[in-house]
């Protein structure tokens, strides 16, 4: 992995070498520890789990950036970067790789499982933020006239945020993954 990511595998304890694995996507202005409490249900039940802070993701975040340069498409980037490196840890069953995502992260996980889906058995989404482009049209209708940084659910983004999240056409995304889907 390229940029610093804080990260915490969750493995179930018992005698197989392979486990189901679950990547877990947090919202925006969260961490890795929000989802803990659903990685720890899923190792007690013999899924791994495998949680992570996002690069800018937050000032509390552990990994490394700024949230000034996070956008939609970052945070894809970093989930391309964690799964690539989750599907090389020896307790991971790649043939049952998963991905679940919070608010921003499921629009994340929406966003990447499309591109990924021969390599994913499926998807959860727990309210995903799928309404960001509905709340930039309301802010800002003209992007151009929009601040250099601007407040998202209590967390400042740059204008790069903004730029990002119109150009992803997450609706095509929705319906271009075929795989399996949680909701």
């Amino acid at each position: 992995l390229g940029d610093v990511y804080k990260r915490q595998a969750y493995i179930p304890k018992d005698d197989r070498e392979k486990h189901p694995t679950v990547i877990l996507c947090h919202g925006i202005g969260n961490t890795l520890n929000d989802p803990s409490n659903f990685s720890m249900l899923f190792a007690e039940r013999g899924i791994a789990a495998y949680a992570f802070d996002f690069c800018n993701g937050t000032e509390n975040s552990q990994s490394s950036g700024d949230p000034l340069h996070m956008t939609v498409r970052t945070e894809a980037d970093d989930l391309n970067d964690v799964i690539s490196f989750v599907q090389q840890q020896e307790f991971v069953d790649t043939e049952h790789l998963f991905l679940l995502g919070q608010s921003q992260g499921g629009y994340v996980v929406t966003e990447v499982a499309h591109q990924r889906q021969s390599e994913l058995a499926g998807i959860i989404l727990m309210y995903p933020a799928y309404n960001i482009p509905d709340l930039i049209n309301d802010y800002y209708p003209d992007l151009n006239a929009a601040p250099e940084t601007v407040t998202m659910y209590d967390v400042t983004v740059g204008k790069q945020y903004l730029l990002d999240a119109m150009e992803e056409d997450i609706e095509q995304d929705m319906r271009s993954y075929k795989g399996k889907t949680l909701l």
